[in-house]
């Protein structure tokens, strides 16, 4: 009976070995499999861009949007591993650029760098070929503000006070790209509520807004802070207020109130933005999304644009752009169309 006893035990003691070997092979073969999917991801890579990555400038070259992306792209390169290249494709305030852009495919290699107001204002302002859910946006670099200038030397008008009384005995000529453009818009409604006669004289970008006032052709101009930035330390131009709802401080040092402040709700503030045809798949927009972004945040970067320019970080991913387009296209007044 005790033969029996040990020979059942040593069975027993054979049959668990047995089987916590095999178990413990079982969990090592799935640990080397899971293992081996985890190299096999990190080692995958996504083949984007297939070539050098193209930035499509809808402005003039030498403006504040062309050398943003210029440096921009000297950066991006070394995050891409690629060329990348700048082309204006310039027209019609920017139009002609997004309108073309429409021929690229989803997934291209080329994206677009545009604002808020050209992908949401324009096409209920103007007939144009687009909407802007033509387009996915990748990320926002920063917010474009904007002052209400003057050339004092021409006309005496240092203030909002003084561009008010002025306005009671004078036809104000204002600078602005035209009907349908929001600096335009937000002009017209400021001196209709003045109860001022007023006319504009329209311009083909910034730098030659800025040119006709201060050769006096015009009495006011409303563009934006980077593009005035060195008027205002010359002394040529004096900002009398911001076309935002926030205060700004010039390069001076002088605090330029909201024109809120004044009794008007007109705001040009606009965002800066890549964007790519829309259908491109998500995994390539949250790429170059975050290769931008890592550029955007370089302090070698950020020193160099901001010897050039005033920036106001305003970094957004694709939802939170749509949402502030969607935004901005729901709060949009009474506009006077050119369609």
């Amino acid at each position: 009976m005790k033969i029996r006893k040990t020979v059942m035990l040593i069975s027993l003691l054979m049959l668990i070995t047995s089987l916590v070997t095999s178990c413990t092979k079982d969990d090592s073969t799935k640990i080397n499999n899971a293992n081996l999917d985890s190299n096999t991801t990190k080692e995958s890579t996504l083949d984007y861009p297939k070539s050098t990555l193209k930035i499509i400038v809808p402005y003039a070259g030498g403006g504040a949007a062309d050398i943003k992306c210029r440096i921009i792209a000297k950066y991006l390169k070394d995050e891409l591993n690629t060329d990348v290249i700048v082309e204006n494709v310039i027209g019609a305030g920017g139009v002609i650029g997004m309108t073309n852009y429409l021929n690229e495919e989803p997934n291209t290699d080329t994206i677009i760098y545009t604002n808020s107001s050209l992908l949401a204002f324009t096409p209920k302002a103007q007939k144009v070929a687009y909407t802007k859910d033509d387009f996915t946006p990748i990320i926002s670099c920063d917010s474009i503000i904007f002052g209400m200038y003057t050339a004092p030397k021409n006309n005496n008008i240092l203030s909002m006070e003084d561009l008010v009384e002025y306005a009671k005995t004078n036809k104000i000529l204002f600078g602005s790209p035209g009907k349908g453009k929001p600096i335009y818009e937000t002009q017209k409604q400021l001196f209709t509520a003045l109860g001022s006669d007023f006319d504009t004289i329209t311009y083909e970008n910034g730098a030659k807004g800025i040119l006709n006032l201060l050769g006096d052709s015009t009495d006011v101009l409303v563009t934006s802070t980077s593009a005035a930035k060195d008027y205002i330390k010359s002394g040529d131009l004096v900002n009398i207020a911001m076309m935002s709802d926030k205060d700004f401080v010039d390069p001076l040092g002088n605090e330029i109130k909201s024109i809120y402040d004044y009794g008007y709700k007109l705001n040009n503030d606009m965002l800066g933005i890549f964007a790519i045809r829309k259908g491109t798949d998500q995994e390539i927009v949250n790429y170059l999304n975050k290769s931008i972004k890592n550029v955007l945040e370089n302090e070698e970067y950020r020193n160099e644009i901001t010897e050039i320019q005033d920036i106001i970080w305003d970094i957004r991913d694709s939802e939170s752009i749509q949402n502030f387009l969607n935004e901005y296209e729901n709060n949009l007044g009474n506009i006077t169309s050119v369609k």
